[in-house]
């Protein structure tokens, strides 16, 4: 997996053998990480939310994308990578966990959790389901298999969420029946 780490000139060091992804990284996205670092009047560290926050400012092409999917990942700032809880991360900053997801404001994972139970269950259901097949099945799915997501996913929401009932639906479904 590649892994980058933001230098000091702005670049990305890469550590990982794989130059070209990280040149291609470095020549499309520094000059305008440069450009709104020019722009930028705050000094002292900033937080991860702060950095991406001026970034889009830039109205890179980034922006698209990033409006709707960071969000999610920024109201979970407050956790490392195996879930232990953190208040700055070496090198960036403070963690800053507060976001607004379709008019909600949302300050870290109890919130966002109750604002997925209150106001996206369906949602999440649908989704975790999806995921849960694709993984199970050891492929991507496809149009094909919506019938089946749906069946799954209804399964899912009648045992309470519960996870062992979604994985008895899986293994005992058509689609996993035909694995090779």
């Amino acid at each position: 997996m590649l892994k980058l780490k933001p230098k000091s000139d702005g670049n990305f060091a890469y550590l990982d053998t794989d130059y070209t992804v990280v040149s291609t990284i470095n020549s499309l996205y520094v000059p305008a990480l440069n450009a709104q670092k020019d722009k930028t009047t705050q000094t002292g560290p900033r937080s991860i939310k702060q950095r991406i926050e001026s970034h889009l400012a830039a109205g890179t092409a980034c922006y698209d994308c990033h409006k709707d999917i960071d969000p999610w990942g920024i109201a979970m700032e407050g956790f490392d990578a195996v879930g232990l809880p953190r208040t700055k991360i070496k090198d960036v900053g403070p963690v800053v966990k507060d976001v607004v997801i379709d008019g909600q404001a949302i300050d870290g994972l109890v919130p966002l959790k109750q604002y997925l139970l209150r106001d996206r269950r369906k949602a999440f259901a649908y989704a975790f389901t999806r995921h849960f097949l694709s993984y199970a099945l050891g492929r991507p799915i496809s149009y094909r298999d919506e019938a089946q997501v749906i069946a799954l996913q209804s399964t899912f929401e009648s045992s309470g969420y519960n996870m062992r009932a979604l994985i008895k639906a899986i293994v005992t479904s058509p689609a996993f029946g035909t694995l090779k």
